[in-house]
């Protein structure tokens, strides 16, 4: 549960560091992430976060308007839209080369927000 996630984190900061390593990440993409989920000891709890992800130059840069409809997807409950769009975000990273990892782990982030965030 994420509830339960961000009470570990929160107790031990290592927590989010041994999240990363186990998905092949590491300080590199910490310090990418930790402007925006710094504050939420590496988890994204709020729909702004998300959306400030997405639009991180490192992960594609994407609009405000693509950030939105993420939201709306999320907030609407709409699978198939949430799908759609998340392999739109996997297929354009892995095009312009972002890291692959870096990619799977945020959409892995944001899913976490389908069932709890709205």
């Amino acid at each position: 549960m994420p509830t339960e996630k961000l009470a570990r984190f929160k107790k031990d900061e290592t927590q989010w560091d041994k999240e990363l390593k186990s998905w092949g990440l590491g300080a590199k993409e910490k310090e990418i992430l930790k402007p925006i989920l710094g504050m939420s000891y590496g988890l994204c709890i709020a729909q702004e976060q998300f959306m400030e992800l997405v639009q991180l130059p490192e992960l594609g840069g994407y609009d405000l308007s693509f950030a939105d409809t993420l939201r709306k997807a999320i907030a609407r409950k709409s699978p198939k839209q949430y799908e759609e769009i998340m392999t739109k975000f996997r297929e354009e990273n892995d095009a312009k080369g972002i890291n692959p990892k870096l990619t799977r782990y945020v959409e892995f982030l944001i899913s976490m927000s389908k069932g709890y965030g709205f």
